[in-house]
């Protein structure tokens, strides 16, 4: 167990086996018994599970050992090969030792690498998610330009003379393309199983067409684009009401706003 030279020191191999778990139970108690009361060997010990882990992960990018360390374990490795005749057994578990060292380390890299490329799908389906939202923003964005713009849109103001301050919308109609622009101010907030819905008064004096859902912002006002209206309808005017919260077919409160077109 020891060298001529370090009486008093278990040999660089042996602690480098007993670092590693591959003596006999003989021989890792008689280490281990000096190990705990000499502080040079303890250092060496460490030294030795530092180097192994070290080099188990010396190709990863995630991490690079220093140079000291790889050399001090194939040092040990060569003076181990030195004395095959004698320790034969004790070598090839230091082998597969080391092999499963590496082995388990190439493990954790797969495992690593695969992570990442889940953050990264991740990554681009937030991308990808952001990007059509900002589409669908432009898109509406366009159509509320030229909604503004068309010489075919007509203009209704919806007030009520019974609330201070006034709740108002204004709505700003293209029947060729059935879409309606809706902006309100001062509304009232609502309990959440309620919301405000806009209606087409026909000119024809048909039943109202549902023209879209809407709630206002903690200081009262909303804005809606809704272009699910029917092509060509005539409308006379619009009304809001207050609805249950998934909306109805027809109007089921009196109307809070209403603007029509001026005769």
């Amino acid at each position: 167990m020891t060298n001529q030279s370090t009486l008093d020191h278990v040999d660089p191999e042996h602690l480098a086996l007993f670092a590693m778990r591959t003596l006999d139970a003989e021989e890792f108690a008689q280490i281990h018994a000096h190990v705990e009361d000499c502080a040079a060997c303890r250092l060496e010990v460490e030294k030795v599970r530092g180097d192994l882990g070290l080099l188990a992960i010396g190709d990863s990018p995630l991490a690079q050992p220093p140079a000291g360390s790889k050399a001090r374990l194939m040092a040990a490795i060569r003076n181990e090969t030195t004395h095959v005749s004698a320790r034969p057994s004790s070598l090839w578990k230091w082998a597969f030792a080391c092999a499963g060292t590496l082995t388990v380390a190439l493990i954790g890299i797969v495992l690593l690498q695969r992570g990442e490329v889940r953050r990264l799908h991740q990554n681009i389906d937030t991308m990808q998610a952001n990007l059509e939202q900002e589409r669908a923003e432009s898109q509406q964005a366009r159509q509320i330009a030229e909604l503004l713009k068309s010489p075919n849109s007509i203009r209704f103001t919806l007030v009520t003379s019974q609330v201070h301050p006034q709740p108002e919308a204004h709505t700003t109609y293209d029947q060729n393309k059935g879409l309606v622009l809706l902006v309100a101010s001062n509304l009232a907030e609502l309990p959440t199983e309620k919301t405000y819905q806009l209606w087409l008064l026909p000119k024809s004096g048909a039943a109202p067409i549902p023209a879209g859902l809407f709630k206002p912002d903690a200081s009262g006002n909303a804005q809606m684009l809704y272009a699910e209206l029917p092509s060509g309808a005539e409308a006379k005017g619009f009304a809001v009401t207050v609805e249950p919260r998934q909306g109805s077919p027809a109007p089921t409160t009196s109307p809070l706003l209403v603007g029509l077109v001026k005769s």
